[in-house]
């Protein structure tokens, strides 16, 4: 588990030193599909650091989309829901774990649907 960590912070100062880089794969559809990913790991092997690093990983595509007047408010939430989520499962609570991650995956999904039906 820590060194999925350490590679996952060596990854993130790799890419901050090639800034157009960093912005096309954490603002992007990888930024999201990673933290998609990263969530559900977390919430099934019970383990919140998972969780945490899915939040870390919304967090640029939920603070570009919170800038528009649309998403203003509800946008930068998103991460919120998702370190509420590793917090249940630090608790135990696997349920809550799970209903905490429905908003990012319901915005998520509705925002693929329609950017493919344009």
């Amino acid at each position: 588990m820590k060194k999925i960590v350490l590679i996952s912070i060596l990854l993130l100062i790799m890419l901050f030193l090639d800034f157009p880089l960093l912005a096309r794969t954490l603002i992007g559809w990888p930024g999201i599909i990673v933290s998609l990913v990263f969530s559900v790991i977390g919430c099934i092997s019970k383990r919140y650091m998972w969780l945490i690093l899915g939040a870390v990983f919304a967090l640029p595509i939920s603070l570009y989309l919170g800038a528009t007047p649309k998403f203003s408010y509800f946008m930068v939430l998103l991460p919120l829901f998702q370190l509420c989520s590793a917090f249940a499962v630090h608790k135990r609570v696997q349920w809550l774990s799970w209903v905490l991650l429905v908003p990012f995956v319901g915005t998520m999904s509705w925002l693929a649907n329609v950017v493919l039906t344009q």
